[in-house]
C-alpha cells in the first residue's frame, strides 16, 4: 500500500508510526476495526469489549505491542492499560511479558443496554467512539454539539459512562486540545452494530441525512471535494492535486499528498491541512504546528456531518466569524431583505459590521433555491449568496441560465415632478382613458345668451359615470351644480403628497388599493434558504391587468423580474 507522507531523511529521528495494519481497513480508527480474525467478546458492567489474543514475539514489549501491531497512540494508550488488565488478571504485571506468551488485546468497545433512570421509558441505545479534542471544545460541547446528546442526559448517564471509558482522565473539565478520549455516543433508533462492515451495509441502505451528505455518493474525496467546493467559491484556494512542501527546521523537509491531504490556503492567510480518517499521525500534527503556526490540521471523522465539520473550521480558519444561520440576516435599506441560510462567513470584523459576507446552503435534491437575478440584486450589497449541491457538484448558480427568469425588465417610472403629472402617468398606467383640460358644459337658456360651462382639468368616464379631477378646490355652488348634473367630483390640492394623491385616486377610480411594506419570499416563506424581499408601497390591479406595485424605492431589473415571476408589475414613482 502506498504510503500518504514522505519524511526527509533529517526527519528520522521522529520515530513515526508506521501508518497501516494489514488486518485493518482503517488503522487509526481503533475502536472500529474491521477484522480479518474471528474477535471475541467479554461483558464487563454494561461494556462489551471486542478483543483477540496475541502471541508476544522477540523482542516485543506491552507498549511497542500497541503502538506498533495495533497503531494505537500514546496519550490513548493508558485508557487500554485500565482493559488490558482486566482481560488478563493472570499476567501480575502488564509491563512485564515474555516471547510465547499469549494476552488478550481489546479491539473495539461497545455498551450494552444501558441502564438508565426509570424516568426514561424508552432509552435511546449508545455506542462509543473515538474523538480528538478540538480548540475551543469542553465535554460538555462534545457531548451537545458534535454527537447531539440530549441535554437531559449529559450530566447524568453520559458522565458516568464517560468516567468508565477514560478511567485515567481524573477531571474531565480539564481536557487538552488534541487528547483522544473516548465518547459514548447517542444513537436514538438503533444501536451500532458491532462491526463496522456491518455499519456500512446499513448506512447505503438507509436514505442519506444531510447532515453527511457526502457519504452516500463519492466517500472520503467527496468530504474533502465539498469542503473545497465551499471555500474556493468565497476566494480561497484549494489545492487537491500534486504534492505540497513543507519545510522543517532543522533543513528538514515534509511532502503530503495533497489528494490525500488537501490543503485550504486561506486569504486570512492560515494553510489548513485537511485529515479525513485521522491519517496523519499526531507527531506529524504536533511537528506542524508547532514549527508552523499558520499551519492548522482540521481532522474529520469519515461519519463526521456538515454542522461539527464547520464547528471546527470556525477557529481554524482564520476568520472573524462562521457561524449557523440560525437567524436571518437582514440588510437594511428601502427594500430590506432577510436572508436564511445553513451558515454564514464573515472574514474580517470590518465585514461582519458592515454585513459583507458570505451566505452558504447546502441543496438537496429535492430543495428550492433562490433565483439567480435575486442573488446578484444581493450581491450589490456585499452579501453573496452560495448554493452548494449536496451531490458534490459545483455551485448550483452554474446550472442556472441567466435568462431564466425572464431576461431584461423594463423598469417604468412615472413622471411624477407635479400631482397634476402624477395622476396623468398613474391614469395611463392603468389604461384609464381621460381628457385634460376638458370643456364642459353645464348650463344654458336658449336664446337669452346665458350658458354656464367648466373647464375640467382631467376629465374622465368610469362605467357610466363623467367623473372629473380637479387641481384646485372649486367654489361651493359649483359642486353643487356638478353634482346635480350627476358629476362625481375628486379634488386634489398641490400641497398634498404623492402618497395621499395616489390613495385618493385609486380609491376614487374604486380600486382596491392597499399601503405597506410587502414582503415576497423566494423560494417560499419557511424555507430554510428563504429569501425575504421588503418592498414599501402600493400594491392595486385594475380589472384584468397584473398587480402593480407602485414605490419609491429603487426597484432595479433583477428585482423587477423576480416580482413578475409573481406576477406583479414594479413601477417606480
Amino acid at each position: 500500500m502506498k504510503k500518504v507522507l514522505v519524511l526527509i531523511p533529517l526527519l528520522w529521528t521522529l520515530c513515526l508510526i508506521p501508518f497501516y495494519k494489514a488486518v485493518a481497513d482503517d488503522p487509526n480508527d481503533h475502536l472500529n476495526l474491521s477484522l480479518t480474525k474471528t474477535a471475541f467478546i467479554k461483558k464487563y458492567g454494561n461494556l462489551k469489549v471486542y478483543y483477540e489474543p496475541y502471541t508476544v514475539k522477540e523482542g516485543e514489549w506491552l507498549w511497542r505491542i500497541l503502538a506498533d501491531r495495533y497503531k494505537i497512540p500514546s496519550d490513548q494508550r493508558s485508557n487500554l492499560l485500565h482493559l488490558l488488565k482486566k482481560l488478563n488478571p493472570t499476567i501480575p504485571n502488564t509491563n512485564k511479558v515474555y516471547p510465547g506468551q499469549k494476552i488478550l488485546i481489546p479491539l473495539k468497545l461497545e455498551t450494552a443496554e444501558t441502564s438508565f433512570a426509570p424516568t426514561s421509558p424508552q432509552p435511546p441505545s449508545v455506542s462509543v467512539k473515538e474523538h480528538t479534542v478540538q480548540p475551543g471544545e469542553s465535554l460538555s460541547t462534545i457531548f451537545l454539539h458534535v454527537y447531539k446528546v440530549p441535554g437531559h442526559l449529559v450530566f447524568n448517564e453520559y458522565t458516568k459512562l464517560f468516567h468508565k471509558l477514560n478511567p485515567t482522565i481524573k477531571d474531565p473539565n480539564l481536557l487538552r486540545v488534541r487528547q483522544r478520549i473516548l465518547v459514548p455516543v447517542y444513537e436514538p433508533i438503533s444501536k451500532t452494530p458491532p462491526f463496522p462492515s456491518e455499519a456500512k451495509d446499513k448506512a447505503a441502505s438507509m436514505k442519506t441525512e444531510k447532515a453527511v451528505p457526502f457519504l452516500a455518493e463519492s466517500g472520503t474525496r467527496g468530504i474533502k471535494d465539498f469542503i473545497g467546493t465551499i471555500f474556493k467559491d468565497i476566494g480561497d484556494h484549494y489545492i487537491n492535486k500534486g504534492n505540497y512542501y513543507i519545510p522543517i527546521p532543522g533543513r528538514g523537509e515534509l511532502t503530503l499528498d495533497n489528494e490525500t491531504f488537501p490543503i485550504l490556503e486561506m486569504k486570512s492567510g492560515r494553510k489548513v491541512i485537511i485529515d479525513v480518517g485521522d491519517q496523519l499521525p499526531a507527531r506529524v500534527e504536533k511537528l506542524i504546528e508547532s514549527n508552523w503556526k499558520n499551519y492548522k490540521i482540521l481532522n474529520i471523522r469519515n461519519d463526521e456531518g456538515i454542522e461539527s465539520i464547520f464547528n471546527k473550521l470556525s477557529p481554524l480558519s482564520g476568520y472573524y466569524s462562521i457561524i449557523r444561520g440560525d437567524n436571518p440576516l437582514i440588510l437594511k435599506g428601502k427594500i430590506t431583505i432577510k436572508v436564511w441560510a445553513d451558515w454564514i462567513i464573515f472574514k474580517d470584523k470590518e465585514s461582519f459590521i458592515k454585513n459583507r459576507g458570505y451566505a452558504v446552503n447546502f441543496i438537496g435534491k429535492n430543495d428550492k433555491e433562490a433565483p439567480l437575478a435575486i442573488k446578484d440584486y444581493i450581491e450589490r450589497f456585499g452579501m453573496r449568496v452560495i448554493d452548494i449541491s449536496l451531490s458534490g457538484k459545483e455551485e448550483h448558480r452554474q446550472d442556472q441560465k441567466k435568462g431564466s427568469i425572464g431576461g431584461e425588465e423594463e423598469i417604468i417610472t412615472l413622471n411624477s415632478s407635479t400631482n397634476n403629472e402624477l395622476i396623468h402617468a398613474l391614469l395611463t398606467l392603468i389604461d384609464q382613458p381621460f381628457t385634460a383640460g376638458a370643456k364642459l358644459p353645464l348650463l344654458s337658456k336658449g336664446n337669452s345668451g346665458f350658458q354656464l360651462g367648466i373647464t375640467a382639468d382631467i376629465f374622465l368616464k368610469r362605467g357610466v359615470r363623467d367623473c372629473i379631477i380637479s387641481l384646485q378646490k372649486l367654489p361651493h355652488d359649483m359642486v353643487e351644480i356638478l353634482t346635480e348634473n350627476e358629476f362625481r367630483i375628486l379634488e386634489v390640492q398641490k400641497e398634498e403628497t404623492q402618497e395621499s394623491v395616489i390613495s385618493k385616486v385609486l380609491d376614487f377610480l374604486g380600486i382596491g388599493v392597499s399601503f405597506s411594506t410587502f414582503e415576497f419570499d423566494t423560494p417560499g416563506k419557511g424555507d430554510p434558504h428563504n429569501i425575504a424581499i421588503a418592498i414599501p408601497g402600493f400594491l392595486f390591479q385594475e380589472n384584468n391587468l397584473s398587480k402593480i406595485l407602485l414605490t419609491k424605492a429603487n426597484v432595479d431589473k433583477n428585482i423587477a423580474s423576480f416580482l413578475r415571476e409573481k406576477g406583479i408589475k414594479a413601477v417606480r414613482y
